[in-house]
């Protein structure tokens, strides 16, 4: 990513700053949960591409009711089916291709069945 220093498979800034890139519109702001996981990493690379991060407030999940669909999907229709491995890169790999199919080609109820591209 221009003007970042990518270290490999596991730099944050380098996963969230191609993902910023390559969306359209821009990425303005982020709004995730308080899950702790990956949360130092994920605000040094907030901070490095200037992007604010907000938080959902505690035990409200309708404040991100379209994000935890989302999760349910990926969880049954990427992870369950045995896309799952431990290599980073594979799975990095097969999540593209899937997040490519999801986006411009599966038809969405919320969209009357059809696709985010249509």
């Amino acid at each position: 990513m221009k003007g970042l220093e990518c270290n490999g498979p596991y730099d944050t800034a380098c996963q969230l700053g191609e993902s910023a890139r390559s969306c359209a519109p821009k990425i303005k702001i982020i709004q995730t949960d308080k899950a702790r996981e990956f949360a130092k990493l994920f605000e040094e690379a907030c901070s490095k591409l200037k992007i604010p991060h907000y938080f959902s407030r505690v035990k409200t999940p309708k404040d991100n009711a379209i994000n935890e669909r989302f999760n349910r999907t990926l969880k049954e229709e990427f992870i369950q089916l045995g896309n799952f491995t431990p290599d980073p890169l594979l799975f990095n790999q097969r999540l593209t291709e899937w997040l490519i199919e999801y986006d411009f080609n599966r038809a969405h109820q919320s969209l009357g069945y059809l696709s985010p591209i249509e």
